[in-house]
């Protein structure tokens, strides 16, 4: 979870260097109110607040309760703390991921004929950061930006 609240930037380095960039994995642990402005709101049964920061605490405490880390900022929160690529930070977290799943006919990336899961974005390299354009789930758009 590369979002600067769980894990300091020299340990997700010294994380990939010593597991390699093969058996590692990007995910995120994001909870409601991912995607939210930041405030208070319920996830559950307990009251927590969502910071500009992305990180959720339980109410009036700094007791974490999870993270608003969306996966397109964890790709370049990846890049930036580790030094990696835009393929490289991908691959953690797809291939890899469908790898360490064991989701059938994704370990080795999309080929064609299979379910059409895809996210288009623009990357800005300067800044590491991807914008979604449009995300489809089995070939069928879902999400486009304004």
């Amino acid at each position: 979870i590369v979002d600067g609240i769980h894990l300091p930037a020299s340990f997700v380095k010294s994380a990939l260097r010593a597991k390699g960039l093969e058996r590692s994995v990007l995910v995120t642990d994001a909870v409601m109110p991912a995607g939210c402005p930041p405030g208070d709101y319920r996830l559950g049964e307990v009251e927590v607040t969502l910071h500009p920061e992305d990180k959720v605490t339980v109410k009036g405490t700094q007791q974490l309760a999870g993270s608003a880390l969306k996966m397109d900022v964890g790709v370049g929160k990846l890049m930036q703390f580790a030094g990696l690529s835009l393929r490289d930070a991908i691959t953690l977290a797809t291939v890899n991921a469908a790898r360490a799943g064991r989701i059938g006919g994704r370990q080795r990336g999309l080929n064609p004929g299979e379910r059409a899961d895809l996210v288009e974005f623009q990357f800005d390299e300067a800044a590491r950061r991807i914008t979604v354009l449009r995300t489809w789930l089995a070939g069928q758009l879902v999400f486009e930006r304004n």
